[in-house]
């Protein structure tokens, strides 16, 4: 049973391998006053890195250095959750799609977005269906692929054969479980699911006799049970009620709740999101999932060795157990293994493995505090918890054994007994919903208090040497059947610091290397002040006087590696031209090259109707017809530069030459 944290235990000298409990150092007697925002606290021993955060009501996501100073920004058209940095500078995402079919609910998205450093979206992935639905978090993996959390729709007929209870069923809409999937880009839009688990291929019922399923619960530890987000729950109070009520208005105002919900929504027992599961993270050395369902008040850990035709079953995969529990934690009554007094987690958000590939490690690095044992960090809410609502940060340390998995004693639930680690400050700090936590290269803990938009760094002995406050309040638009509103317009869903040296860090800051690029800029050209860090030059290039418009050049570095290869951008670049006579561009686009010296130079020139997007990330398209195209990627040593001269073709075709001129001029 978790102990009680509210009591003050020193640390030890040895914090990592002996239970300690912290408050924040220098406890006060009231809520801080969060009007005060940006960069509240910078004291000796913070983290170096950077900051990576995006307002839940804004549609721009934000790389803060150590100083609270914003380096660097990325925009989109839709609302955000889970964000994260890339080898490459770019920037994955969800977006919250305006109007989703079908589906409503806190975390609702439907779209992944991969957004350059210069704000270009090379890459979407849409799952927004009456049958299926993103929704929460996305986890880029190591071969490049795309793991990411999805509802799927079980029709009430189908859930009550499988042993659902009909008085927690809604009517029309079913049941909504949870899946992952593991997708396989393809640029510039979509991709090939290479991998799924389902959570419906493993649950369990002792209701029905009749039904599918029927065994005792504690007899299948490794399955869900499916009326196990309602079992034996007495009547809510009034002040229970009332507290749930404040917290979904709350994510209501924010736009984190999306879609209509129906008066049989409002009876909690029948609302169809079940599990409503809001973080994935992936531990690569073990090839484990770990998933977090605050309907249940449950941490998970899946196989994904498996087959997708293993997952669906018992056996198989690295485990031997195919696509069941391999370990849960937190409210072990779901499996009839305790009762409410051994609930360890709250509403919990965002573990996190402590396996030396968190955000805040450089490639080769470890990214922890050195520590044995396969461990997790979890941000646990904290709404409803015995002696008062109040959030805390757990490490846990999981009951593992690299050659045989995880154990349990026989008639046990699964361990720890309780964490090795929490820290927790009454009354300053709590947020019922979104949030997250980050352990950090030097030891301390990165914390992000969601609702409050408050992101600080703590000690393990609980002292905050950094913090800072959100203070954007954006202007992103709301999903379907949300008014939206400014009153919590801070909050952030979460916020991850990484190393200086990490490649998406370098990627974007790190000044050019001797072995940079030189050209020189033709008569005529007009310079422009880039738009971003992206772009190292910027130029308008005048119209002939047949009042066609203006022609843009534009001349990109994304560092070493980045921008995904050749190949890949001469795809996207054809894929935005269509021609009038329904040829596909790619029979009209000419591709040369050429090689000097350390250069090597493709250029592709095409032309036809325009049709990239307005802005990135909006899904509107241009149509802007007669345009005209001279792209150039120019192969270094460093990497490779981009060069794209674009706009009506007479004012292309004028300036052709010179930008012939310009090629022949580039050197290292």
């Amino acid at each position: 049973m978790l102990k009680d944290l509210t009591r003050w235990l020193p640390v030890l000298a040895l914090p990592l391998l002996f239970v300690s409990s912290v408050r924040a150092q220098g406890d006060r007697e009231s809520p801080p006053d969060m009007s005060e925002k940006g960069l509240v606290v910078h004291k000796a021993g913070v983290s170096p890195g950077y900051v990576l955060y995006s307002p839940l009501t804004d549609t721009s996501t934000y790389l803060l250095d150590n100083e609270g100073e914003v380096v660097h920004t990325w925009s989109s058209a839709f609302g955000p959750s889970g964000v994260y940095l890339m080898d490459d500078g770019s920037l994955l995402r969800c977006g919250r799609l305006l109007d989703p079919p079908f589906f409503h609910g806190g975390g609702i998205y439907g779209r992944l977005e991969r957004i350059a450093p210069d704000g270009e979206v090379t890459w979407t992935y849409d799952l927004a269906t009456d049958q299926r639905m993103i929704h929460h978090d996305v986890e880029p993996l190591p071969n490049g692929n795309v793991l990411f959390i999805a509802w799927e729709r079980i029709e009430p007929r189908d859930a009550l054969a499988k042993g659902r209870h009909p008085e927690a069923l809604h009517r029309e809409e079913g049941l909504w479980p949870d899946m992952v999937f593991e997708v396989r880009p393809t640029l510039p839009s979509g991709g090939e699911i290479v991998w799924e688990w389902h959570s419906w291929d493993h649950v369990v019922q002792d209701f029905d006799t009749r039904s599918e399923g029927y065994t005792p619960i504690a007899l299948r530890p490794g399955r869900f049970d499916v009326n196990g987000d309602h079992r034996d729950e007495p009547a809510l109070s009034p002040v229970e009620l009332a507290r749930l009520q404040e917290r979904e208005r709350q994510m209501r105002a924010l736009g984190y709740v999306g879609g209509n919900d129906s008066n049989e929504d409002k009876d909690r027992r029948r609302r169809p999101d079940w599990m409503h599961t809001n973080a994935i993270d992936y531990h690569a050395e073990y090839d484990l999932i770990v998933l977090s369902s605050p309907e249940f008040s449950e941490l998970y850990v899946i196989d994904h060795s498996t087959s997708t035709e293993q997952a669906r079953g018992t056996s198989g995969g690295r485990w031997g157990q195919g696509g069941e529990i391999l370990w849960r934690w937190g409210h072990p009554r779901r499996y009839a293994f305790g009762d409410d007094g051994d609930q360890a987690l709250w509403y919990q958000h965002d573990p996190q493995w402590l396996d030396g590939s968190n955000a805040g490690a450089a490639v080769g690095g470890e990214g922890q505090a050195v520590a044995p044992g396969l461990r997790l960090t979890v941000y646990n809410n904290g709404g409803g918890r015995p002696g008062g609502d109040r959030s805390s940060v757990d490490e846990l340390v999981l009951p593992f054994q690299p050659e045989r998995g995880f154990t349990r004693a026989e008639g046990e639930p699964w361990g720890p007994t309780e964490p090795d680690w929490s820290y927790e400050e009454p009354e300053q700090f709590f947020s019922s919903f979104i949030s997250g936590a980050q352990r950090l290269p030097n030891g301390n803990t990165l914390i992000c208090q969601g609702k409050d938009g408050r992101v600080f760094e703590v000690t393990r002995a609980g002292e905050v040497v950094w913090e800072f406050r959100n203070p954007t309040v954006g202007d992103a638009p709301p999903p379907k059947g949300v008014g939206g509103g400014p009153a919590l317009g801070f909050a952030v869903f979460r916020a991850t610091r990484y190393a200086p040296d990490h490649p998406g860090i370098v990627a974007l800051l790190e000044e050019p290397s001797p072995s940079q690029l030189v050209f020189d800029a033709q008569p005529g050209w007009t310079h422009e002040t880039p738009s971003s860090s992206m772009r190292v030059a910027e130029f308008s290039l005048s119209e002939d006087d047949d009042g066609a418009g203006d022609a843009s050049l534009v001349i990109y570095y994304f560092g070493q590696g980045g921008a995904q290869g050749i190949e890949a951008n001469m795809a996207r670049w054809i894929g935005q031209f269509e021609q009038t006579d329904g040829r596909d561009s790619q029979e009209v686009a000419v591709r040369t090259s050429e090689t000097r010296a350390e250069l090597t130079l493709t250029t592709l020139e095409l032309g036809g109707t325009y049709v990239a997007e307005t802005a990135p990330g909006s899904g509107v398209q241009l149509e802007e017809h007669g345009w005209y195209m001279l792209a150039t990627i120019i192969e270094t040593p460093a990497g490779s530069y981009y060069a794209k001269l674009i706009g009506p073709e007479s004012t292309v075709r004028r300036w052709k030459e010179s930008y012939a001129a310009f090629l022949a001029t580039t050197r290292l």
